[in-house]
């Protein structure tokens, strides 16, 4: 699975632009363009939410991680949405995606009093467990 990325490299948002050299997520030049000058066709807000969603998330994974703890990153519909719209598919068709984890915690769908919202939640053990006959 690939990550899609604006032309530019700039992660932030913005809109259309023409560009001569390569930057960073958050703006830094890294070094002019091959070929010379191209045109970036901008990146959206919520593509920059998501990307710094996914930093975000990274960050406090590696800051937390321990061979014994489990995290899962719950995200409304919207951000699951534009997750999803943010990686490419290994296989020509796209017919089998399915992104499933995010930095080795599990993805998981939830109702939300906002559209955008996303949280990253350790797994605990379960309160209660039990089965019922079939």
């Amino acid at each position: 699975m690939r990550r899609r990325r604006p032309a530019c490299g700039w992660e932030s948002g913005h809109g259309p632009h023409e560009f001569a050299e390569y930057r960073k997520w958050d703006g830094e030049a890294l070094g002019p363009r091959e070929g010379g000058p191209g045109w970036c066709c901008g990146w959206t807000a919520a593509e920059a939410g998501v990307c710094q969603m996914i930093r975000q998330v990274h960050v406090a994974m590696l800051e937390k991680a321990r061979p014994d703890r489990k995290f899962r990153v719950e995200v409304t519909i919207r951000v699951a949405s534009e997750l999803r719209a943010l990686y490419l598919p290994d296989t020509e068709d796209g017919d089998d995606f399915r992104l499933t984890h995010l930095h080795g915690a599990e993805l998981l769908l939830i109702a939300g009093p906002d559209a955008g919202m996303w949280q990253l939640v350790e797994v605990l053990p379960p309160a209660a467990r039990g089965m019922i006959p079939s």
